[in-house]
């Protein structure tokens, strides 16, 4: 861990002028540990790098810089680098027989260790680390050996040994007044007492460890303390807002396989949601950066999370491929929890796969070794599963005997929020196996502290969509609504006690700025494939709807081009269902809300939206979702932003429609002139620019910006000072300019008439008009053509005008102007004409994204 240096910058850059000033090897440490500080780890390791090479440095400085090196090696994922300097430390220290430099080196080995996963082998090197530092009177390298010890032990389950380690680091820094090594060491006790389920302990240790990151500009301390606050955190929308700031601070840090593990645990929380498809996204990011950087742990966790979504995805055989690899990088660490991996991890499994005898075996296993050992919140989660394995093979007898143990552990717990532990299913399984056995006054009181648990995470979510997810994605908690509802309506309970899940406070805020990201998001993608399923899992997500169905207009009738609906469940018999829905709006091209059957009770109808898909005019089809009441009920607000999303998603449509459809006309097109070199490459060289233009308006939502990114593209394309944009003004009837380029300096000009001239012309006709001979004689025909005090007119002798079109409506013009050695060919028409197209989807985006700021602000 690089000393927090006494000024700490941002965007610092290694420059020759710097690399000059730093030849010394202290200026050079000390800028490589700035640079590492302030998240240039590439920079960081680039000038280390230039300073190692140099045969005279003392040993000293060549272990500081070895060490500031591999420690920016780690951040950028580059493990094999990083161990190769740990080795190189090592053999140093050990020729120079000094305790110190082994205490140094050996304290670098047990991090690379750790991030290796060989948790095991790192203790004993931390260990190591410790003596050879107190042989040295170096109490700054013990700190930091106990510090690794207790990230190596709580990694081992070794608990309560990494609370003493970590008591000691801490002890040591604070007298030391180094502020990041306190707080990182108070994140190491913390991650220990979570592991023991005292989350009360843990969390007002990361909070301290919160303030001491803050205070010291430790963001890699920051980002580690944020991360862990979520383990016992029960409310979603912090949690997910504790993720998002953890993964800023590692970006800030420059540690890419951090953001990695904070990709992991965002997949874990969008898998708690319900949201599998999104999780399954985030989680093979999250194995990707773990698979480069060769960190098995890690890499062990995703695959057993991903062998846990596909299950529920219905993917059973990709389901058991990754549980195996999950056991097999697991065991490979050799840590404490080798032998709970294949009995936990095959009962999991069997249980997913109806094999139930299987998973009693399996998971029987795992229990009994869990009794000896200091996993308390791991040990109730599985007896939780063994339950529900023993109830589904018919035996209530031994689902109430591991129930009982389960709910018996969360009892000494005090009833807390416990790291991977789902207390609702505890309790629902408890529940289950109590009316199984016939004690149904128990029963009854199991199933109130699971709805009561069910119920915790969502009291202070005011984003309605993700409440509505939460309750209605995951099987357990479907059925704990079900059974509460059931039971309350016999017993006629209060209302407020009823329905204490529907009730929260709301706000449209989150909602709709997901919204405005989703539209630059949907504007990203290319493929429409891509697009359908990104489509549906955005409208779940927004809307927290039960069913989601995306349909589109063909000339064969209404096809389903993507569904996602509960299991057991049938998309195509929705669509023939609701057929007289979508026949109102194709007429009326409104969106609709419903609910049926009209005259029952709230919590027993189902709202129904449906949105028309409409680009250009062209009514492209329908995105439809609805949800029972017993989960929610959609409002006049969600109706407006399914709509807009609606709106997004055709301009999106016709942008990856046309982007494909183009691809294939210029490759037809290069293959029918594969003959002649010139032209094949002129049409990818039009086909490499019209992409680059897409990409860059894809990130635009701003009118302006749009403007300015077109016209310099195509003055670079076509190598031209002289050219203009001239937009549609409806609502005063004139033409306005907002891009003018006369002899290669850009000025405003005035708005004029609309109708007169050629861009007149363009306008009415809605065709390119291209003039190579007689601009003057043509213009006249038309009218002057009038750019206020500027001579473009009466110098041009060609002209090529194309119109931005939105559908049959022409919102403006983009024209060229030439001489006689400036010609417009065809296919200069042709290039033109699809950057307009391009143009005008891009404002289309841009005139939804005001709406939807607008919206926003009114909410």
């Amino acid at each position: 861990m690089p000393a927090s240096p006494s000024q700490k910058k941002r965007k610092v850059t290694v420059r020759p002028a710097v690399k000059a000033a730093a030849k010394t090897a202290p200026g050079a440490i000390q800028r490589v540990t700035e640079l590492a500080w302030t998240g240039q780890q590439a920079a960081a390791v680039e000038l280390a790098s230039a300073a190692i090479r140099k045969a005279d440095l003392p040993v000293t400085d060549r272990l500081d810089l070895l060490d500031l090196r591999a420690e920016s090696y780690i951040a950028n994922g580059d493990l094999a680098a990083a161990a190769a300097d740990a080795n190189a430390m090592l053999e140093l220290a050990r020729r120079a027989r000094k305790p110190a430099f082994l205490a140094q080196a050996l304290n670098r080995r047990a991090m690379v260790e750790i991030r290796f996963g060989n948790s095991r082998d790192a203790a004993v090197t931390a260990a190591d680390a410790v003596k050879a530092a107190r042989d040295a009177g170096q109490p700054a390298l013990e700190a930091m050996g106990q510090f690794r010890l207790a990230e190596a032990q709580f990694r081992l389950r070794l608990n309560e040994k990494a609370v003493k380690a970590a008591t000691q680091a801490a002890k040591i820094f604070k007298t030391l007044g180094n502020t990041a090594g306190q707080g990182r060491a108070m994140w190491a006790m913390a991650a220990a007492r979570s592991g023991q389920g005292n989350a009360q302990e843990a969390d007002r240790l990361l909070g301290e460890a919160v303030t001491l990151a803050r205070r010291s500009g430790d963001l890699y301390g920051l980002g580690n303390a944020l991360n862990m606050q979520t383990f016992n955190e029960p409310d979603i929308a912090k949690a997910l807002q504790l993720l998002q700031q953890s993964l800023a601070a590692f970006d800030a840090a420059g540690y890419a396989e951090r953001q990695g593990v904070i990709l992991h645990n965002l997949g874990l929380a969008y898998y708690k949601l319900g949201l599998y498809r999104r999780a399954r996204r985030l989680l093979l990011k999250a194995d990707a950066v773990a698979q480069g950087t060769g960190e098995r742990g890690n890499s062990g966790n995703t695959r057993f999370m991903l062998s846990l979504v596909e299950h529920e995805l219905g993917h059973a055989e990709s389901a058991r491929a990754y549980m195996q690899e999950s056991i097999a990088l697991h065991e490979a660490q050799r840590d404490a929890r080798r032998s709970l991996y294949q009995p936990i991890g095959y009962g999991r499994a069997a249980l997913s796969d109806g094999d139930v005898e299987a998973a009693v075996r399996h998971l029987s296993e795992g229990a009994e070794a869990l009794r000896d050992m200091d996993e308390a919140s791991l040990e109730t989660s599985t007896l939780a599963l063994l339950a529900e394995a023993h109830l589904r093979a018919g035996d209530p007898k031994g689902a109430l005997a591991a129930s009982e143990r389960a709910a018996g552990i969360h009892r000494e717990h005090g009833l807390v929020e416990m790291e991977d532990l789902d207390r609702s299913s505890l309790w629902w399984q408890h529940s289950k196996a109590l009316a199984a056995n016939g004690r149904a006054t128990a029963a009854r009181d199991a199933l109130a502290k699971a709805y009561r648990f069910l119920v915790e995470p969502i009291a202070g979510l005011s984003d309605e969509g993700l409440r509505r997810n939460y309750l209605n994605k995951v099987d357990g908690r479907r059925e704990i609504v079900a059974a509460w509802l059931a039971d309350t309506g016999n017993r006629r309970s209060g209302p407020k006690q009823r329905i204490a899940h529907l009730v929260g406070k709301t706000s449209l805020r989150e909602p709709f700025e997901r919204l405005v990201d989703t539209g630059l998001r949907l504007n990203e993608l290319r493929s429409t494939d891509e697009l359908h399923e990104f489509l549906i899992d955005e409208a779940t997500e927004l809307s927290g709807a039960e069913r989601v169905l995306l349909m589109l207009e063909t000339p064969q009738g209404l096809r389903l081009a993507g569904s996602l609906v509960p299991k057991g469940e049938d998309a195509d018999a929705l669509l023939r269902d609701i057929a007289p829905d979508i026949a109102i709006v194709r007429r009326t091209r409104a969106v609709s809300l419903a609910f049926s059957p009209d005259k029952a009770d709230e919590i027993k109808q189902r709202s129904r939206i449906v949105a028309p898909l409409i680009a250009q005019r062209e009514l492209l089809g329908f995105l439809y979702a609805d949800i029972d009441g017993s989960f929610g009920r959609f409002h006049e607000a969600d109706r407006d932003l399914l709509g807009m999303l609606a709106g997004q998603a055709a301009v999106a449509l016709v942008n990856a429609q046309w982007s494909q459809g183009l691809e294939q006309k210029v490759a037809q097109r290069t293959a029918e002139l594969e003959t002649s070199k010139s032209l094949t490459e002129q049409r990818a060289t039009e086909l490499a620019i019209i992409n680059s233009v897409q990409e860059g308006l894809a990130a635009q939502l701003d009118f302006q910006a749009i403007i300015d990114l077109v016209g310099d593209k195509i003055r670079d394309i076509f190598h031209t000072g002289d050219m203009s944009i001239a937009l549609l003004d409806r609502r005063n009837n004139v033409m306005v300019m907002p891009y003018f380029l006369e002899h290669g300096e850009r000025f405003a000009v005035d708005a004029f008439p609309v109708g007169i001239g050629l861009t007149g012309r363009i306008i009415a006709t809605r065709e390119p008009l291209v003039v190579n001979d007689n601009y003057q004689q043509r213009t006249r025909k038309f009218a002057p053509q009038p750019i206020g005090d500027t001579d473009t007119g009466d110098s041009s002798k060609s002209y090529l005008g194309v119109p931005i079109l939105s559908g049959d409506d022409a919102l403006g013009v983009i024209a060229l102007y030439g001489n006689e050695e400036n010609q417009f060919p065809p296919s200069s028409v042709d290039l033109l004409s699809t950057l307009a197209t391009s143009m005008s989807v891009a404002l289309e985006n841009a005139r939804l994204f005001d709406e939807t700021q607008r919206l926003l602000k009114e909410t």
